[in-house]
């Protein structure tokens, strides 16, 4: 092709440091989305579509398929948007409109797209070189390869450093909160982003993280770099192949990289390499022969892989485990075509969906005019900024639209509590289409093309410059390119998501348009020129982003008033929303405050059963899997109303930390534990507590390890009283690991179990909990206030005497000291709450310290309830007593413990209501006994209405025991 060099007109307009007309009319086409002046652009300069141009809009679909997805999946987290979005249709007996086959791929086409991405790419980079192979022009097609590696490093990751370094900056530079979280300081954050940055972009990594925290969604960049390597390998040692050779090789590299060896995405681009082969032999009339004789069965044979790509492009991504996809209706057949190589089984299915629909689409004609059609051509020159800026759009504006429209997740409650529920819409509509989910769009759609319109003008395509001179789309903006260390060269390559797919039809008859040359780079007061140009926009955007801040100020100021409160002015009216800081100096001489020993703030968990909500958790580690924990829950549904039907279950799964420390989120759905309800005496359960009557399940059950066997305590109806305490070996209810024999160490079966005689039941009998000596024997205890009671325990849920008062003498004094003084008796109460723990008083890397009787305690809380205003509250303690016979109290929180993070309440000295139901050793393989050193979780409940957890040491925990 002909180079272009700069005319005489555009060397005036670039020297002179003055801002002239021309100037200004560039920024104005800059800043003026072309959405909005259709008539200023079109698919060509000559009106006429390219060969090539239904690949742009193709890419620019797909984009647009990314950003669709992300949104819906991020609007409807909090209904488990992923159990059904990314799940196969009928897949757990759900069956929803968006998970069809076909339909789905509008919904969760994410993945999709991003394979069609790559088979682009490998298109797009080898158009030009195997243009030059075919028609023999060796020298250049050295020239061309040089040059376009040299390149790709710098025009995949420049618009990347760019966009991610101006969202950070704009994230300190207006104290938002969003993803992701900030470091303190805005030098720190700048170190971290090039920490990660260095380590995202290298491609050749043996370990760490694939995710640039910063823009998450760019984890495809060093993706796209890898295969643009293979591509550019596969190419020179392919070049001096003949016809059929070259196609075998292509073909066999597929092979390798799907069956041999885990490369799908090496696959993806070798595929669209070899499309691009083909089609520049069908267009020299040189195809081999075997596609000749398919000639007169072409139009059936494209229709089929069209629809057999639609089919295969809605692959189930959920999880990675084949099982999964086995029990997926319409994939069990297909789930035995996944070759052994690949581990993530959905890039098999999507190589070849993503083949098929790129083979197809040219071929079929209504498809091709579809995606020529203008709006797609724009997405098409966007796409790449896009790809990069929806995900920051959606995290700083979209997640407070959907927080105002009523789409609220968890962690608006401390990014954005002022925007939740600011203007409340209807949820009419179908899954995915609901009026208050599209109406948001009226808003991000436009500003996210805005802003990808700016960044492709400003950064993408002057980055994408290949010979100098040559103008660019939409807006003729002429700017200093950034990533012209390199100007020119004999061809083009692409970026992720290629601007340069727009191959020429040149190209595509074999690149006869005679060799190129190579261009020197721009002088450098050219340069310095277009950089001071930048002025006029930066004050521009500075400018749009303190009125989207000031606007957000007043938002939140004006729904949190008190934030600007200082402490001696706040008031009990004032305290909802107090931030923690303010509440720590409340409560310091009324509590103790213990912090996570984890989370970024010292703030505690949450507890995340994914589609599920749960109440009253427990949490254990995991027998055999590191870093893994077993959490449980009752389920807790409002809209159920299971308090209505009385029926109970307890919810079980594996989880992990995620959110750094911020969640501990069940790996996979969780299932309903399989314990089975208990026959009653129901003519026990009258009057008011003939609701129990009508219990079905398991109610409030607890989740524990003892010295040997994990165990699980829980309310269901009994024989002796209204409701009793039951008791089960719980790894008799999970998948427990076969690798850990299952010793009996009793309870087996459901056990009831039993008071001694001197200590009659209650009607409803609840929190009971067992402890060990240090010999192993079993106990139990059944109350604290106003006085202690427990009884050595058999494995028949038999008990023998109670032997609480041969310590009753030692415990009088302590408890008459210790114990909460209720000013309320009718609305107030103390009672057991949690399982126990042994504690050795000494830390566990003290050489010197070992357990005895005379330094090992038991460890649990109770809890001290208050009712006022129709809202409980309350706060825990601390009681430990010694592990040896007679078990005398040790000592008791002198103040209720106070977990950071916990929330001021209205009036009447009430405050957020948190639940402490179990307690357990954070370290994977500690069962009942630790150390001071130790770190241990306190599972509770919020509100009766959420699970969270708060890992301490235990030393900490304990620091505020009075002793007796």
């Amino acid at each position: 092709m002909p180079v272009r060099t700069l005319s005489p007109d555009r060397e005036k307009s670039i020297l002179p440091l003055s801002v002239d007309l021309r100037s200004k009319a560039r920024w104005l086409s800059v800043l003026l989305p072309s959405f909005l002046c259709w008539g200023g652009s079109s698919t060509s300069s000559s009106g006429k579509a390219r060969r090539t141009a239904y690949l742009d809009g193709l890419r620019g679909f797909a984009a647009f398929l990314v950003y669709w997805g992300h949104h819906e999946l991020w609007a409807h987290d909090g209904m488990g948007a992923e159990r059904i979005f990314e799940n196969a249709y009928g897949y757990e007996k759900q069956h929803f409109l968006v998970a069809f086959p076909g339909i789905r791929t509008f919904f969760s086409g994410g993945h999709f797209a991003v394979s069609v991405f790559f088979v682009l790419s490998g298109y797009v980079l080898s158009a030009k070189p195997l243009a030059l192979i075919q028609a023999g022009e060796y020298l250049q097609l050295g020239d061309n390869l040089s040059s376009a590696l040299f390149r790709r490093w710098l025009r995949l990751h420049l618009p990347v450093i760019a966009t991610t370094f101006i969202y950070l900056t704009f994230l300190h530079l207006f104290h938002i909160s969003a993803t992701p979280e900030l470091k303190g300081t805005y030098g720190e954050e700048v170190w971290n982003w090039y920490i990660e940055f260095k380590n995202f972009s290298f491609i050749f990594r043996g370990g760490g993280e694939p995710w640039f925290t910063y823009n998450f969604h760019s984890w495809s960049i060093p993706v796209e770099f890898r295969g643009s390597i293979i591509v550019y390998t596969a190419l020179l040692a392919f070049s001096r192949l003949r016809r059929n050779m070259r196609l075998a090789g292509e073909a066999g590299l597929i092979f390798y990289f799907l069956y041999i060896a885990d490369g799908w995405f090496g696959a993806l681009f070798i595929s669209g390499m070899l499309l691009c082969d083909l089609d520049l032999l069908a267009a020299r009339d040189n195809l081999p022969d075997i596609f000749l004789m398919l000639g007169p069965f072409q139009e059936g044979i494209i229709y089929f892989l069209f629809v057999v790509s639609i089919y295969l492009g809605g692959v189930p991504s959920r999880t990675w485990d084949l099982q999964a996809l086995r029990d997926s209706p319409g994939w069990y057949y297909l789930s035995f075509l996944k070759p052994q190589a690949v581990f993530d089984y959905k890039w098999f299915y999507l190589f070849w969906a993503s083949t098929f629909i790129v083979t197809a689409i040219g071929r079929i004609g209504w498809l091709k005019r579809f995606f020529e059609l203008r709006f797609n051509q724009y997405l098409g020159r966007i796409s790449f900024a896009f790809y990069l800026v929806h995900g920051p759009v959606l995290w700083v504006l979209g997640d407070r639209l959907y927080a105002a429209v009523g789409w609220v997740r968890d962690s608006h409650a401390t990014n954005c509590p002022g925007w939740i529920d600011r203007f409340p819409l209807p949820r009419t509509g179908p899954l995915g289409l609901e009026v208050s989910f599209l109406a948001t769009h009226l808003i991000l759609l436009p500003i996210t093309l805005w802003l990808a319109e700016i960044v492709t003008k400003l950064i993408d395509e002057p980055s994408q410059y290949v010979r100098i001179g040559t103008p660019l789309t939409g807006g003729g903006c002429r700017l200093f390119p950034l990533s012209l260390l390199y100007a020119g060269g004999p061809g083009s390559d692409a970026t992720l998501i290629n601007r340069d797919i727009a191959v020429s039809d040149a190209d595509i008859n074999g690149g006869r348009d005679g060799p190129s040359t190579n261009t020197p780079p721009l002088p450098f007061t050219i340069m310095v020129s277009r950089i001071l140009r930048f002025a006029p926009l930066v004050a521009l955007l500075i400018l749009t982003l303190s009125t989207f801040y000031y606007l957000y100020r007043a938002i939140h100021v004006d729904t949190h008033p008190d934030l600007d409160l200082g402490l001696e002015t706040a008031t009990t009216s004032d305290r909802k929303t107090l931030p923690d800081l303010t509440v720590s100096q409340i409560i310091a001489n009324t509590h103790h405050e213990i912090a996570s020993n984890s989370t970024p703030d010292g703030r505690y968990f949450r507890i995340d059963f994914r589609s599920r909500r749960g109440i009253n958790p427990s949490i254990i580690p995991h027998p055999t899997k590191p870093n893994t924990w077993i959490i449980t829950a009752q389920l807790h549904e409002p809209g159920r109303r299971e308090k209505d039907s009385a029926w109970f279950v307890e919810l079980v799964c594996d989880a992990v930390f995620q959110d750094k420390g911020r969640t501990l989120r069940c790996i996979d759905y969780p299932f309903i534990l399989p314990i089975a309800a208990t026959e009653g005496n129901n003519a026990l359960c009258s009057g008011s507590l003939a609701f129990f009557a009508l219990s079905i399940g398991p109610h409030d059950a607890r989740v524990f390890y003892g010295p040997d066997a994990p165990y699980t305590i829980y309310g269901s109806n009994s024989a002796v009283t209204c409701f009793g305490q039951w008791i089960l070996d719980f790894r008799l209810l999970v998948d427990w690991p076969a690798s850990d024999t299952i010793t009996d160490y009793g309870f087996r079966r459901a056990t009831e179990l039993q008071r001694p005689a001197t200590a009659p039941y209650l009607a409803v009998e609840k929190n009971w909990f067992l402890f060990w000596d240090r010999a192993g024997n079993a106990y139990a205890h059944y109350d604290v206030a106003p006085t202690r009671a427990f009884a050595a325990l058999t494995l028949d849920g038999s008990v023998g005497s109670d032997l609480a008062p041969a310590a009753a003498s030692a415990d009088a004094a302590c408890l008459q000291k210790y114990l909460p003084q209720m000013q309320d008796p009718d609305h107030e109460s103390i009672h057991q709450a949690t399982n126990s723990l042994a504690v050795t008083l000494c830390m566990r890397a003290d050489p010197n310290c070992h357990p005895d009787d005379s330094n090992t305690v038991i460890l649990t809380i109770f809890q001290h309830k208050r009712f006022v205003e129709f809202h409980s509250s309350y706060d825990p303690y601390v009681m430990l007593f010694w592990q040896r016979a007679p078990f005398e109290v040790y000592g008791i929180s002198d103040m209720p413990l106070w977990i950071h993070g916990r929330g001021m309440m209205d009036e009447g000295n009430q405050t957020e209501m948190m639940y402490v139901t179990s307690i357990g050793w954070k370290t994977a393989g500690q069962k009942y006994h630790g150390y001071l050193d130790d770190v241990m979780f306190l599972a509770f409940g919020v509100e009766d209405a959420d699970t969270a957890g708060v890992d301490v040491v235990a030393g900490d925990l304990v620091a505020g025991v009075g002793k007796c």
